[in-house]
C-alpha cells in the first residue's frame, strides 16, 4: 500500500496593505476537502483513504506553519494519476508550499 504524504507549508505572512491572509489552518482544511470530494466523485473512497489534514509534530519552523495530509492509496499507479490529476487543477496562492512525498520514511 502506497502512502503519499503532503506537507502543506504556509509562510509566516502579516496582514499588509488592507489584505487579509487565509489562516493556515483553513487553507488545509480546504484542500483536504476538495480533495476528499474530488475522491468522492469518482467513487474511490474506499482505495484512496484521506486522513486530514492535522499539525505536523513540529508545527512551524522558522516562521513556517506546517500540516501533514496523507493520502492512503490502494490502487497503486492509477491512485497516483488519480492524485497528479487533482494536484493540477488546484491553484495555491503565493504564500502556500506544498510538497508530495510518495512513501514518506517518516512524517515529522
Amino acid at each position: 500500500v502506497a502512502v503519499a504524504s503532503w506537507y502543506l507549508w504556509w509562510e509566516r505572512r502579516q496582514i499588509t496593505c488592507g489584505i487579509k491572509v487565509q489562516s493556515p489552518e483553513k487553507s488545509a482544511m480546504e484542500i483536504g476537502m476538495r480533495l476528499k470530494d474530488w475522491i468522492e466523485k469518482l467513487s474511490l473512497t474506499e482505495r484512496l483513504i484521506v486522513m486530514g489534514p492535522a499539525p505536523c509534530v513540529l508545527e512551524k519552523i522558522r516562521g513556517e506553519y506546517r500540516f501533514n495530509l496523507i493520502v492512503k492509496n490502494k490502487l497503486d499507479e492509477k491512485g497516483h494519476n488519480i492524485i497528479l490529476s487533482f494536484l493540477r487543477k488546484v491553484i495555491l496562492p503565493n504564500d502556500i508550499k506544498m510538497i508530495v512525498d510518495v512513501d514518506p520514511m517518516d512524517i515529522l
